[in-house]
């Protein structure tokens, strides 16, 4: 990669380039082996299938509910029966460290290496921290848990994830767009936005239903008794207002309504 005469003045716009070509080459090179792992687990178990380990005591079968020290066990039986027919294990560290239970995932990826040796794990950790945080961050989890890949939230831009490319045959998966709480946003605001359409579609006929009621009791009014006839102009002048209105903005429908109206008293005289 070139270098740019720091006095020609691009000096910020060549390493914005350069940053863009070292990213592609890092990960180019950084995701190789993950991914051939992956094919290679696709082809073989003819699969797509990610089974998450996801391990809540309280939720356990039997004699085990309730018993973290069984999250191994419980997360190898997944394994042992399962390990011919997905694509990549991914356990998620959280409920391995809320349950101390930290040496017992490191003997779970070991027993998934050792179980399904083509089928590669992702940790589920969603690291976003940048500096020296990141890069103990990578150590646990390509050194300590030797896990294949891992799940990263770049919130914080590319030092986030620079840490993790200093080991070049892991994968990294970054977070981009959240779809269960999208999910949920989407139907939250179809149930507050509905509500409201509803309430404004109702005042529009109450009010459409009040105005119309109003013009023809004014109608009526003047026509039966001679003595409503200031009444009978300020009606005429609120039909001549209206077609007006009606005429300048285009509103087609509202003049033939008004065309109607006018008819109506013009016969009802």
């Amino acid at each position: 990669m070139s270098e740019c005469d720091p006095s020609s003045g691009c000096r910020r716009a060549c390493s914005i380039r350069g940053n863009r070509y070292v990213r592609q080459q890092f990960l180019t090179i950084s995701s190789m082996k993950f991914i051939d792992m992956l094919q290679g687990a696709e082809r073989s178990n003819d699969s797509l299938l990610c089974v998450g380990l996801d391990p809540e005591p309280s939720k356990f079968p039997g004699v085990w509910r309730g018993d973290a020290s069984r999250i191994f066990d419980f997360c190898a039986a997944i394994v042992d029966a399962t390990s011919d027919l997905v694509i990549a294990f991914k356990p998620q560290i959280a409920y391995f460290a809320a349950h101390r239970a930290e040496a017992q995932l490191e003997r779970l990826i070991e027993h998934i290496h050792r179980v399904a040796p083509g089928v590669p794990v992702i940790l589920d950790a969603k690291r976003g921290d940048i500096g020296s945080t990141a890069e103990q961050y990578a150590r646990e989890a390509f050194e300590r848990y030797q896990a294949d890949a891992v799940t990263l939230s770049p919130l914080m831009g590319f030092d986030s994830i620079e840490p993790y490319l200093q080991y070049p045959d892991k994968g990294l998966i970054l977070l981009c767009r959240p779809t269960a709480r999208l999910r949920t946003h989407r139907a939250a605001r179809a149930r507050a936005v509905e509500p409201e359409r509803s309430a404004r579609a109702r005042r529009r006929r109450d009010v459409s239903g009040r105005d119309r009621a109003r013009a023809l009791d004014c109608t009526d009014a003047a026509a039966v008794d001679p003595r409503h006839r200031c009444a009978r102009r300020r009606c005429a002048g609120h039909r001549a207002r209206r077609l007006a209105r009606a005429r300048r903005t285009h509103h087609r429908t509202d003049h033939r309504q008004l065309i109607a109206r006018r008819a109506v008293c013009e016969r009802r005289r």
